[in-house]
């Protein structure tokens, strides 16, 4: 739809160009047409020729928005632009003419042999009209593809958006679901442990819930959230677990997505220190190089873990999850190496928080 700024537009180029075509017609007229003719009438007879037709073209203008090819049969829209021709050309002569004799009285056409380039003139203000209307065309056709792109490019990230959010939401409950179960199994054995781990529960998902709708959020934000849910686990396994951490303070700024360190730091408990009767190890790098962002987390695999068991939830959501925030423009690499450790590499674009739109998806 051309709204009233691509008019404007339209407008301020048609009238430079118009313009333009004047004072080239008056040197045309002056130097080839009627060599004698003074600059003033030269000038005059240019001007006063086409303001009628530069007038007239916002009309036509209006008339091209009015039938758009699309909405007409092609055929029907060239013959009413064709019959339209012929009347604008008609009126053009008309004004053209009259204008003349009322600034020159009958010298213009005492100094022109008009009958011998009328019918030239009528046939030039024909195809002026239906070329005008070309123009008006491909820009009506511009803009309205340009109009729909833009509306395409915001229903995709709409519907991204949508998409990434109800991803957010299965993460939640599965960590509550594994969170519960492990609450529950500490009731007995050890009560301040589990009101321990309530009141780290209740902590972790208030920072998630003040995290809104967001997509991206800084690493500094993203680090509070794995450090909390860390320590509800540390809690559950005590001396067992055993974390290193290794994070570059300089990318505190640079944004990450929200809940990505938790379910990798989630899998490695489940699929590590959980299913490992000795101590289990659990090592986190966080850095950056020029232009990436990387994360890696290694865990030590326990005695029952089994290549066919999978990477699980959270891993699964994840990767589709920064499939569609970096689509084609991330690394996540997973697997176990021949020394019984889980490894997850991780690399995505560098952009510091303040240069990207946190709460939109690429």
């Amino acid at each position: 739809m051309i709204n009233s700024t691509h008019t404007r537009r339209t407008f301020r180029f048609g009238a430079m160009a118009w313009t333009f075509w004047m004072v080239f017609y008056a040197f045309f007229f002056h130097y080839f047409a009627v060599p004698d003719l003074a600059w003033s009438v030269a000038i005059g007879a240019s001007f006063g020729s086409y303001i009628p037709y530069a007038l007239m073209s916002i009309g036509l203008w209006y008339i091209c928005k009015a039938l758009p090819i699309g909405k007409w049969p092609v055929i029907g829209v060239f013959t009413f632009h064709f019959f339209l021709s012929v009347l604008v050309s008609a009126l053009w002569l008309f004004l053209t003419y009259g204008w003349w004799y009322l600034s020159s009285g009958n010298d213009i056409f005492v100094n022109t042999n008009i009958s011998g380039y009328i019918g030239w003139q009528y046939l030039f203000g024909m195809m002026t009209c239906l070329l005008i209307n070309g123009i008006f065309y491909s820009i009506i056709n511009y803009e309205a593809l340009k109009d729909n792109m833009r509306k395409e490019a915001a229903l995709k990230i709409s519907s991204r958006d949508a998409e990434l959010l109800a991803l957010r939401m299965q993460i939640n409950p599965h960590f509550l679901f594994n969170t519960l179960n492990s609450i529950n199994a500490l009731i007995t054995s050890d009560p301040n442990g589990a009101r321990d781990m309530i009141a780290g529960l209740s902590e972790l998902f208030r920072s998630t819930l003040e995290q809104g709708d967001e997509i991206l959020h800084c690493v500094s934000d993203e680090l509070e959230l794995a450090r909390r849910y860390l320590s509800i686990e540390s809690t559950r396994f005590g001396q067992r677990l055993k974390i290193t951490e290794d994070i570059d303070l300089n990318i505190n700024d640079y944004a990450i997505p929200v809940l990505m360190l938790q379910p990798l730091l989630e899998n490695a408990v489940k699929h590590g220190v959980a299913r490992h009767r000795g101590d289990a190890h659990i090592e986190f790098y966080l850095g950056a190089t020029q232009d990436q962002l990387i994360c890696k987390i290694s865990n030590t695999l326990g005695e029952v873990w089994h290549p066919s068991t999978g990477p699980g939830t959270g891993l699964g959501n994840l990767r589709k999850r920064l499939s569609l925030i970096y689509p084609y423009n991330y690394l996540m690499d997973t697997g176990p190496d021949k020394d019984n450790v889980y490894h997850v590499h991780i690399e995505i674009p560098l952009e510091r928080c303040h240069d990207t739109a946190l709460s939109d998806c690429r």
